[in-house]
C-alpha cells in the first residue's frame, strides 16, 4: 500500500504541474469544484477567492426560518445531528471570531479528525508502514481529504467513527462498533449502512441495534431543533429526494454511486463491437432512468451473502464492503464520500488493534489473506490498487476540460471490490451444496402395538 501510494503520488505531481502551469487550470478545480464557489464575501469571510461553500451554505441556512424549506429551494440532505459542527462554528462566530475565524476553527478541527487514521498507521501500523509516509499518503496528499477540506464538507468529522468501526467490527467489546455506526450516522445518515457488515460476524442483533440507535439519534435531533418538527422532517425528506436527483449518473461530475458505476460500465462497453456497443448503450440508459436500483441491488446482495455465509468470511472483506456501501448505495455520492478509502488504507497497513499490538505482528492486516487462497490474494491486490487510485490526486486534461477520470471510475472500481468476493463466495457455496454427500436415510419410527 505504501509503495503503491508513493508511485501514484509521484505520477500525480507532474500532471498537476502541467495542468496548473501550462493550461492555467486552478489546482483545486482539478479534483474538486470551482474555487470561486460563492456563499460568502471572500475578501473578509473566505480565503483568497474561495468560500468553502459546504461550510458557508449551512451557516447561512441555520439563520433561516427553516433549513430544509428555504425560499431558494436548496436541497439540504443534512439532518440536525449532521449540522452540529456548523452550529458549533456559528457559536464561535457569534462569540467574536467572526465568519473567517469560525471557518478556520472548523477546518482545523476537521483536519485533525481526518488525520487520525494516518497518525495511527504512522505510530502503530505494520513495521513497514510506520513513519511519516502515511501522514503524506493517507492525509496531506490524499484526494478525498483534499476534496473534503476544499469544500469545507463536514463529512470529515465521521472519519474517527469509521476507523473505530473498522477496528472493532467483529471484536470485543462488542458495543464499540454499533456505537461507532450510530455516531457516524449522526454525521451522515447513509453511514448506517455500515451495520450490514455486522451480519457477517453473526451479530445481526448488533446491526439492528445500530440501525435503531441511529434512527433514534436522528429523530431526537429533529425534536431538539427549533421550528415545526413534523414540517422539518417532511421538508428534509423532500430535500433528500431532490438532492439524489440533482445530478444524474451521466453528468460529468465525480459520482461514486453504484448507478454511476453501472453507467461507466455501459460507457466502456458502448465503444465495442455492434452487439456489445448496443448492450452498453442499453446499460447506460438503464442507469440514467433508474439511478436508485443499482445501489439497492448491491445492498440486498450484500445482506443475503453475509447472512448465508455468516461466520465464514475473512474479516477484512465485510469490513471493507461495509465501508464502501454508504458511498455506493445512494443515487448520488460526491467525491468527498471517498473519505472511507483512507480508513481502508489503514486496514491494509495493519493498525494496532486489540490483540494486534500484543502480538507485535510485523505485517499488514491483509498479509495473511493474500497468502491464503488464490481468490483471496487476488481480491487483496485488487483492494490495494483500488485504494491507491482512490487516494492519489491523479488528474488529466481531455477535450479542453480539466477533470479526474480516475475518480470518475472510482465507483466502478469499488463495485468490483464488493462484487468480486460476493461472486466467488456464491459460486463456492453452490458448489459445496452440490457436492455435499447425501444425509443418512431417516429410519421409520417403530410403533408398538396397543391392541
Amino acid at each position: 500500500m505504501i509503495w503503491a501510494s508513493g508511485v501514484l503520488l509521484a505520477v500525480s505531481f507532474p500532471l498537476w504541474w502541467i495542468l496548473t502551469g501550462y493550461f492555467q487550470q486552478p489546482a483545486t478545480q482539478n479534483l474538486s469544484f470551482t474555487p470561486a464557489d460563492g456563499w460568502c464575501e471572500p475578501a473578509t469571510q473566505g480565503i483568497g477567492i474561495h468560500c468553502f461553500g459546504d461550510f458557508q451554505l449551512p451557516r447561512i441556512l441555520i439563520d433561516a426560518p427553516s433549513v430544509w424549506a428555504d425560499p431558494n429551494n436548496i436541497a439540504v440532505g443534512y439532518t440536525p445531528a449532521g449540522l452540529i459542527p456548523h452550529a458549533a462554528a456559528k457559536g464561535l462566530e457569534n462569540a467574536g471570531l467572526g465568519v473567517r475565524g469560525s471557518l478556520i476553527a472548523f477546518l482545523v478541527a476537521m483536519a485533525i479528525a481526518m488525520a487520525i487514521p494516518a497518525l495511527l498507521t504512522a505510530l502503530r501500523g505494520a513495521k513497514s508502514a510506520r513513519g511519516p509516509l502515511p501522514l503524506l499518503f493517507f492525509f496531506a496528499a490524499a484526494a478525498p481529504v483534499l476534496i473534503a477540506f476544499d469544500r469545507g464538507n463536514s463529512v470529515g468529522f465521521a472519519v474517527p467513527f469509521l476507523l473505530a468501526f473498522a477496528i472493532f467490527a467483529g471484536r470485543n467489546p462488542r458495543w464499540v462498533a454499533p456505537a461507532a455506526i450510530i455516531a457516524a450516522a449522526a454525521v451522515r445518515p447513509q453511514f448506517v449502512l455500515l451495520a450490514v457488515a455486522l451480519i457477517a460476524f453473526k451479530r445481526a442483533r448488533d446491526a439492528v441495534a445500530a440501525a435503531v440507535g441511529a434512527a433514534l439519534v436522528i429523530g431526537l435531533s429533529f425534536v431538539a431543533w427549533p421550528g415545526d418538527r413534523i414540517e422539518n422532517i417532511r421538508a428534509w425528506w423532500a430535500d433528500l429526494g431532490a438532492y439524489s436527483g440533482s445530478r444524474g449518473p451521466d453528468e460529468p461530475v465525480i459520482n461514486l454511486s453504484a448507478a454511476r458505476a453501472v453507467y461507466v460500465l455501459g460507457e466502456n462497453l458502448s465503444s465495442g463491437p455492434a452487439f456489445v456497443g448496443s448492450a452498453g448503450r442499453g446499460i447506460q440508459e438503464f442507469a440514467v432512468q433508474n439511478p436508485g436500483l443499482p445501489g439497492i441491488g448491491l445492498l440486498l446482495a450484500c445482506i443475503a451473502a453475509f447472512f448465508v455465509r455468516r461466520g465464514s468470511i475473512p474479516r477484512p472483506i465485510p469490513i471493507v464492503i461495509g465501508l464502501a456501501l454508504p458511498a455506493l448505495v445512494p443515487g448520488l455520492s460526491f467525491g468527498y464520500y471517498l473519505i472511507f478509502a483512507v480508513v481502508v488504507a489503514v486496514i491494509i497497513c495493519g493498525p494496532a488493534t486489540p490483540g494486534h499490538a500484543r502480538q507485535g505482528a510485523p505485517v499488514g492486516a491483509l498479509a495473511a489473506l493474500s497468502k491464503g487462497r488464490v481468490m483471496h490474494g487476488a481480491w487483496a491486490w485488487l483492494l490495494v490498487i483500488t485504494t491507491g487510485l482512490s487516494l492519489a490526486p491523479l488528474v488529466t486534461r481531455s477535450l479542453g476540460v480539466s477533470y479526474t477520470p480516475v475518480l470518475n471510475q472510482a465507483g466502478l472500481l469499488w463495485m468490483l471490490v464488493c462484487l468480486f468476493p460476493l461472486a466467488w463466495g456464491a459460486a463456492s457455496w453452490v458448489i459445496k451444496q452440490a457436492n455435499a454427500p447425501p444425509g443418512p436415510a431417516t429410519k421409520p419410527r417403530s410403533h408398538r402395538s396397543t391392541g
